[in-house]
């Protein structure tokens, strides 16, 4: 499902409501539940990417009673610039620059590492 044009609202509070007060989007003076709770910890889309988004594309779910909104990606500004934030992005590599250096630093570090322990291994 595709969203644009919605408010973000913080968790009401009300635990008794369907949605049992989880954040939201409000579209047209609906609310939508988002259940940032399935966002992949390891990639970079977060809540907190979700909260500052302008739209959204998701995954409708049934879940206890109430639909709520899976985000899968979002679109939001980001230092003065639309960008489009996935929940798989980080399965393609790194693309900016210094991720991409910390990366490789890291990668480094093991093969320095493999080889020691190789040495190791032999005496």
């Amino acid at each position: 499902m595709f969203l644009e044009g919605y408010a973000y609202e913080t968790a009401a509070g009300d635990e008794d409501a369907p949605d049992g007060g989880a954040p939201a989007f409000v579209l047209a003076g609906q609310r939508l539940a988002v259940d940032t709770d399935r966002v992949p910890a390891a990639g970079p889309l977060t809540a907190d990417a979700v909260a500052r988004s302008q739209a959204c594309i998701g995954l409708l779910r049934w879940d206890a009673g109430a639909f709520r909104l899976q985000p899968l990606a979002v679109e939001a500004t980001v230092r003065k610039k639309t960008v489009a934030i996935h929940a798989g992005a980080w399965a393609g590599g790194t693309a900016d620059k210094a991720g991409a250096k910390a990366e490789k630093a890291a990668t480094d570090a093991l093969a320095v590492l493999r080889e020691r322990a190789g040495r190791l291994l032999r005496k």
